[in-house]
């Protein structure tokens, strides 16, 4: 592992650059007792506080490498990665170092606004995840506020109760018009269990639902690798309902960085073998493409009318220039 430069243009950069350079730290020592012109060694407090901004940042690196992964990983593994996030930065705010306790606190400011909104869909994305269940959600909100967990486990169950019975009403809709069919002249006389399915699921219906049945089984090994997709195709059997629902919210895109980075030229500028280049030249180079080819619409080429000249306003010097030209 070797150093690595900071480039303001990449999130993960600050992290990877600070990541190194702690690994490196008895180097710099060393290098700056043999070499007295070498005047940037950092100090002890400067090194302390270089571990507590990449102890702060870890969290953001491992959300954004899972983000912007290849396997397009599924919602239910999001709301632990943003727990992470806010319970750094709320351990930071408290800290005794005044740089990290200001910059903690504007960046919490920004990070409740984003997490109230959508804090709810992922806590329902990860309780229908069978390593995690209701439990991760209780002592994610406890550890973040032990006196108001309540009320936002509360709000979760009650939001997924309501969200179910949604699925539930949708699904009632098609077991009718099955059994309507059934009624209707498809069913074999001779077949004295053809009206079975349509008696189960009208009179032995249990009084419990599906979600409260996946709840109450006991949940698999937290560390265990888990195809959550896989395991709610295996059991849709079981749960007819409740893996329509998990396939509809593990699907939910929490991030649109594959169709932006589709369309980012970054990667063309900022390469491994120009990474040192200052912002301002980084902005001049990303402009003159700009400039070179964003501006056809304004600039429109000239027809075949426009760039015929009529023969009698041609002068005659004009004339003979362009003939011995021609001759040349």
């Amino acid at each position: 592992m070797s150093l690595r430069m900071d480039v303001s243009t990449r999130r993960n950069a600050t992290f990877l650059m600070l990541e190194s350079a702690i690994k490196y730290r008895l180097a710099f020592q060393r290098y700056a007792m043999i070499e007295p012109g070498y005047n940037y060694c950092p100090s002890i407090d400067e090194r302390t506080r270089g571990e507590e901004i990449c102890k702060m940042l870890k969290p953001f690196y491992d959300i954004t490498m899972l983000l912007s992964g290849s396997d397009y990983p599924t919602a239910n593994l999001y709301f632990q990665c943003v727990w992470k996030i806010q319970i750094r930065l709320l351990e930071e705010k408290e800290s005794e170092d005044v740089v990290i306790s200001s910059m903690s606190d504007e960046m919490i400011t920004k990070f409740e606004k984003y997490w109230e909104s959508y804090s709810v869909v992922l806590a329902m994305a990860a309780i229908l995840d069978p390593r995690y269940k209701m439990n991760v959600v209780e002592f994610c909100y406890k550890k973040i506020n032990d006196n108001t967990y309540k009320e936002k486990v509360a709000c979760v169950l009650a939001a997924m109760n309501l969200l179910f019975e949604e699925y539930v009403s949708q699904f009632s809709v098609d077991t009718s018009n099955h059994a309507s069919a059934m009624t209707s002249g498809d069913v074999c006389i001779d077949d004295d269990f053809s009206e079975f399915d349509y008696y189960e699921s009208e009179f032995c219906t249990s009084k419990k639902s599906e979600l409260d049945l996946y709840l109450e089984e006991t949940k698999f090994d937290h560390k265990q690798k888990l195809n959550v997709l896989e395991y709610w195709k295996d059991n849709a059997g079981r749960y007819p309902i409740l893996s329509k629902k998990a396939r509809d919210l593990m699907s939910v895109p929490i991030t649109t960085v594959a169709t932006e980075s589709a369309f980012s030229i970054g990667a063309k500028v900022l390469t491994k073998y120009r990474s040192s280049l200052r912002p301002e030249n980084t902005e001049a180079v990303i402009c003159t493409r700009n400039w070179l080819f964003g501006y056809q619409d304004q600039c429109e080429d000239p027809t075949d009318e426009q760039l015929v000249v009529p023969l009698s306003k041609v002068s005659p010097l004009e004339s003979r220039g362009s003939t011995n030209t021609n001759v040349i």
